[in-house]
């Protein structure tokens, strides 16, 4: 028993007063199974600040346990009593806590027989860490908990720009703790102001060099596979690297190791983007599908912003304007989070409501063809289909007007950057005998054709070579007519491009469950061998004590019978 008892030594500043102890250790004979531990009452006072503290333990056979606390604690005090170099740590922390059981019911996963419960809350808390970045900061966090499960009442964090608010549910966070097996259930709604990421991004090792920083930090994003848990965020701003996301909101499910997003909605380069699919953390290189929807954005920003668009369509620097499209992909990420590009498959529409294409090289090796002295290709309102396969970029069939003519583009090119290989045709038509004698001599030329004067004719010009070296030459001319249902066809294939994009987004539907049911399968053959392996274990187990059982009676009973039969060999006179 210790009462009224005081603590202080010479270097810390603060005492601690007002001790309060009363216990009692029990073993009651030799049986170290029966002993019991018994503090029916502890209390402790830093500056005014009290702690208390119950328990009651017993059975080493079965533990057995009954304990309660209760309190507040500085931590700001208890910084100065023990000091942390490089560290600065301040806060008031105070709650309950309650709980009891016994191992058995931990042993037979009965976790919801333990009876618990208990509340924090945290007022005023920051943290300052030389090895961090900025300060941290909780200004207000409140929680309580059973045994079923933990309430996120209020949570608020500050650290640099960043504001950031959460509420909701954790599930079986108990059987989580004590089980590796265990699934943590749980429903999370998360808000922001402003999330600024940048600050931790420069976190690197300054031994490593500077063209090294984009991909040392990075590595693969590993999902437990022992959560179960819907985020849902509503964040202003967003700012990652050289990105900045506007106006966040949608829905994030992580389970089994994959993270499923629905109609996550975000603001982006001054586009609308609304993205739902998944990432599969649990193959060695990790798989993605994504149903883009990106709305009115900028071509120029997005070539900048993006080093996959650099890599795969180089051809975009030059370009200029706004477009919008919807897509369809899948593949695999590298050990840097990167696109593997040969396990890329895009499907998808795009429109350019209004763009510019200004390449000197490309523009005076198409006019060299074609006679024209445009410096600029415009492209206005023109819908064209596009897809990635095999490493290449592939772009269907798409009109636009070149110096006022009628013109179509298709082909494919590699996507490995500039000096991918291109291979493109472009056809045009041309009225012969409105360029006059040079154009015509020139395609006299090059065709070995000389009736082709004043008529108008359908130039086909392959573009070949590479980004950085492109390469044109006449592929044919033919006579061309219009034909009155021109219009109609394009809008069936516009119609057909449609219905092929909503065949690919109920494809990648599909393929999200067939990835989620694949990994229940994957886990439940795990759990299953498990299972296996321990009954194995325990029949094994069960057969060691029936033979151990077995000697040690063999044992008794020779020892019974040698006694007996001693005693009747003394009657007998033996």
């Amino acid at each position: 028993m210790i009462s009224n008892g005081y603590l202080a030594y010479e270097e810390y500043p603060i005492p601690i007063e007002e001790i309060q102890l009363e216990a009692a250790l029990l073993i009651p004979g030799i049986n170290m199974d029966l002993m019991s531990f018994s503090m029916p009452k502890f209390s402790m006072q830093v500056e005014g600040q009290e702690f208390q503290s119950q328990m009651e333990f017993e059975n080493l056979v079965n533990y057995t346990w009954d304990l309660n606390t209760s309190g507040a604690l500085d931590l700001g005090k208890i910084f100065q009593i023990i000091p942390v170099e490089g560290v600065g740590l301040k806060g008031l922390i105070s709650g309950n806590f309650e709980t009891s059981g016994n191992m058995l019911l931990i042993e037979e996963e009965k976790y919801e027989q333990l009876p618990t419960k208990g509340s924090v809350q945290v007022t005023d808390f920051s943290l300052t860490d030389e090895t961090l970045p900025v300060d941290i900061s909780i200004t207000e966090a409140d929680l309580s908990f059973d045994n079923q499960q933990i309430a996120l009442n209020q949570f608020k964090v500050l650290f640099g720009e960043s504001d950031l608010q959460m509420t909701g549910t954790l599930e079986n966070f108990i059987g989580y703790a004590l089980k590796p097996s265990e699934v943590l259930h749980g429903i999370l709604n998360l808000s922001a102001q402003t999330l600024n990421f940048n600050p931790f991004l420069s976190m690197t090792d300054t031994s490593v060099t500077d063209a090294a920083v984009d991909t040392s930090v990075l590595e693969i994003i590993r999902i437990p596979i022992n959560i179960d848990v819907v985020l849902k965020t509503q964040i202003g701003q967003l700012l990652y690297d050289n990105l900045e996301f506007k106006n966040m909101d949608g829905k994030v499910t992580m389970s089994e190791g994959i993270a499923q997003l629905d109609n996550l909605d975000f603001d982006l380069l001054e586009g609308d983007f609304l993205m739902s699919g998944f990432y599969n953390s649990n193959p060695l290189l990790p798989l993605f599908n994504f149903n883009f929807k990106i709305a009115s954005m900028s071509i120029k920003e997005t070539f900048s912003s993006f080093n996959t668009i650099q890599e795969m369509a180089p051809l975009a620097k030059d370009l200029a304007g706004v477009f919008s499209t919807e897509f369809v992909s899948d593949g695999a990420f590298d050990t840097v989070m990167m696109p593997v590009m040969e396990s890329l498959s895009v499907f998808g529409l795009i429109d350019l409501r209004s763009a510019t294409y200004s390449n000197p090289k490309f523009m005076k090796g198409l006019n060299k063809i074609t006679g024209d002295q445009e410096e600029i290709l415009k492209l206005q309102d023109i819908n064209f289909e596009y897809g990635i396969a095999d490493g290449t970029l592939i772009i269907e069939p798409f009109d636009f007007k070149l110096a006022g003519r009628t013109t179509t583009v298709y082909g494919s090119s590699g996507i490995s950057g500039v000096q991918s290989d291109m291979d493109y045709i472009l056809e045009t038509d041309l009225k012969t005998g409105e360029l006059g004698a040079a154009a015509n001599n020139m395609i006299a030329s090059l065709t070995g054709l000389n009736d082709l004067i004043a008529e108008e004719v359908r130039m086909k010009i392959k573009i070949e070579g590479n980004y950085e070296d492109p390469q044109f030459r006449l592929d044919g001319i033919s006579k061309t007519k219009k034909s009155s249902g021109d219009e109609k066809i394009k809008d069936l294939a516009k119609e057909r491009a449609k219905n092929k994009l909503k065949e690919q987004q109920k494809l990648a539907e599909k393929k999200i469950q067939e990835e989620l049911d694949k990994q229940k399968a994957v886990l439940k053959s795990e759990a299953d061998k498990k299972a296996a392996a321990l009954k194995l274990e325990a029949v094994k187990k069960v057969e060691d004590i029936k033979e151990e059982a077995k000697e040690i009676l063999g044992d008794k009973l020779k020892s019974k019978l040698g006694g007996k039969l001693k005693g009747l060999k003394k009657k007998d006179g033996d």
